[in-house]
């Protein structure tokens, strides 16, 4: 992150000790009083003490926001302001502003690799589906800061979001072998929720959708006592689908309905898993308008154009699922599971030649995913 100014530390200070009214209040004195090139620091950390103090709260989100905005505006090099800014876009339900800002970020930096530490970009990377870039720029920040990363104190653990990123790509048996092999701190719910999410995310791979369903009815326990923020709506969104297909409906409703509250139903990922959980439903006409409402929040990321090509699937219309996962691919082009699902559509319509290539390309990004390599087998096969 660099060195950062005597007022943005002692403002830091403060905030770690947990004296969070001391951090703000210090700040907004010292705001007024350093020069300029200090400004932008103090700046971001006056947003962290905020945010800290009020559990990530929509309010303090949207403060914090205004903060980080002009810490950027102030120094548009400012690489940490821009993660902060990005982050706080997501969190407050603004996601297709939350990309163009690494857009932003990205032509700043001179392009990538650029000035900007990768690890800056790891928000951006996961809202378009660039896992591998989020892997990478994790185990050199674990590199870079002693095996602990950059960010333990608020993600936990980096050894625990390789291997997130590990599932992502779907290479379920090396993350399974390290996850079983690490110990972490059960005081910590920090540690503990990214651990449980471990578990979800494994046993939904291996379509065991009971098992997942029950690691969520932990981690929905844990989560409201990490955070008030919309953190805990993002959790509800995402376990509705899973609740579904174990055959929870009654608990895929309410999640869904507690997601509502706390986000006024303008989250992208909780239109994304309305869609999902409707076309489960058969209830064709609603998941299509929920999905057209995902694409409408943030038409630059790639995962409701996915979902909504997973649905036309299920319902018969490969031509237009195609259309969806090209757009996905558009979208989010270093994801792999639009191109597997493309070339899943291209061999039942036979044609076995441009399958391959969709699922050459996939491997590019997740070169260890075992469903993958048998589609790109039995489409070799079937072309001899």
């Amino acid at each position: 992150m660099g060195q950062f100014s005597v007022g943005g530390n002692r403002t830091n200070y403060l905030s770690n000790n947990g004296r969070y009214d001391d951090a703000i209040q210090f700040a907004s004195s010292a705001y007024r009083t350093v020069d300029g090139a200090e400004k932008p620091y103090v700046l971001v950390y006056w947003a962290n003490a905020l945010n800290a103090k009020n559990g990530g709260d929509q309010g303090s989100y949207r403060r914090a926001l205004a903060l980080t905005q002009e810490a950027v505006r102030l120094k548009p090099d400012f690489w940490y302001g821009y993660n902060d800014v990005t982050d706080a876009l997501q969190e407050t339900g603004q996601l297709e502003a939350a990309i163009k800002m690494g857009e932003q970020q990205i032509r700043m930096a001179g392009g990538r690799p650029g000035r900007s530490p990768e690890i800056m970009y790891r928000t951006y990377d996961f809202m378009v589906g660039d896992f591998q870039a989020y892997h990478n720029a994790i185990i050199d920040d674990l590199n870079n800061y002693d095996g602990i990363g950059s960010f333990a104190a608020t993600l936990g653990d980096e050894n625990n979001l390789v291997l997130i990123t590990e599932v992502f790509m779907h290479d379920v048996d090396r993350a399974k072998l390290q996850t079983s092999m690490m110990q972490f701190d059960e005081k910590n719910n920090i540690n503990v929720a990214v651990t449980t999410v471990l578990k979800i995310m494994i046993a939904e791979e291996a379509g065991d959708f009971t098992v997942a369903a029950h690691e969520w009815d932990a981690l929905l326990i844990i989560v409201p006592k990490m955070t008030n923020s919309i953190d805990a709506a993002i959790k509800y969104c995402e376990s509705a689908p899973t609740y579904e297909k174990s055959g929870q409906s009654t608990k895929a409703d309410a999640a869904l309905l507690a997601a509502d509250n706390a986000t006024d139903g303008r989250y992208y990922f909780c239109a994304v898993a309305k869609g999902d959980v409707l076309a489960l439903r058969g209830n064709w006409t609603g998941a299509q308008e929920w999905y057209a409402k995902a694409i409408g929040l943030a038409p630059s990321s790639p995962f409701a154009y996915n979902s909504y090509g997973m649905a036309l699937v299920k319902h018969g219309d490969l031509n237009g699922a195609a259309q969806q996962f090209k757009l996905a691919n558009l979208k989010g082009p270093h994801w792999a599971d639009p191109l597997q699902a493309w070339g899943d559509v291209l061999m039942k319509q036979g044609h076995q030649s441009e399958a391959i290539e969709k699922y050459d390309a996939a491997l590019k990004y997740a070169p260890n995913w075992p469903r993958l390599k048998d589609a790109r087998a039995a489409a070799v096969k079937a072309r001899t």
